[in-house]
């Protein structure tokens, strides 16, 4: 099973993480670059639209063997 990492070491190629944001987990983001120096993380189906300080993220479960 994946850890929290700290999210300086999150992956910024479109990855899908779950992400630790305000005490919660929030799922399936991915990073989002702007411009050279500005970006964020975006939800890829719902939830908020925008995250940007995150504390700590991690790479999605894998599914169950059915």
């Amino acid at each position: 099973m994946s850890k929290w990492q700290p999210i300086e070491t999150a992956p910024r190629d479109g990855t899908v993480v779950d992400l630790w944001y305000h005490k919660e987990r929030i799922t399936d983001y991915r990073w989002i670059q702007i411009s050279k120096t500005n970006g964020f993380f975006q939800c890829v189906e719902s939830g908020y639209t925008c995250v940007r300080d995150a504390t700590h993220w991690m790479s999605l479960p894998e599914p169950p063997n059915d």
